[in-house]
C-alpha cells in the first residue's frame, strides 16, 4: 500500500512514481481516512471524486445527501449521467461507461461513484 497526500487545493501526489494501476491506496487525514479500492478514471477525476466526497461528507449526515451532492457535483463538471451509492456495507454489480467508476471509502462510508450512458 502507498500513501497519498491530498489537499483540496494542490490535488493528489503519489510517491515512487506510482500509476493508478497499483491501488489500492490509502490516505490519512486529521478525522477521515480514505481507501481507493478500485478506480478506472483519469488522476484528474479521482482527486475531484475525493474533494466532493470530503466535502459531501462534512456538509451531509445521511448517505442519501451525500450520495446526491457527489453524483449532482460529477454531473455538472463532466457531463450525465453519473450515479452514487454511499453506504457502509452493500453489493453491487454496474456496467459502466468507459474511464468512469471509482469504488472508495471516506471513513466509515463505502462510495460507489460511476458514469452510464
Amino acid at each position: 500500500m502507498f500513501s497519498v497526500n491530498i489537499a483540496l487545493n494542490s490535488g493528489l501526489q503519489r510517491g515512487n512514481g506510482i500509476n493508478q494501476e497499483t491501488l489500492p491506496t490509502s490516505i490519512n487525514m486529521a478525522r477521515s481516512s480514505i481507501v481507493i479500492h478500485n478506480a478506472v478514471m483519469s488522476d484528474e477525476m479521482q482527486r475531484e471524486a475525493l474533494q466532493c466526497a470530503l466535502l459531501a461528507v462534512n456538509m451531509y449526515q445521511n448517505a442519501s445527501g451525500i450520495a446526491t451532492y457527489i453524483a449532482k457535483e460529477f454531473d455538472r463538471k463532466y457531463q450525465r449521467t453519473w450515479h452514487s451509492v454511499v453506504g457502509n456495507t452493500f453489493s453491487s454489480y454496474v456496467q459502466h461507461t468507459s474511464n468512469s467508476y471509482m469504488f472508495f471509502s471516506v471513513s466509515d462510508k463505502n462510495i460507489l461513484l460511476f458514469k452510464t450512458g
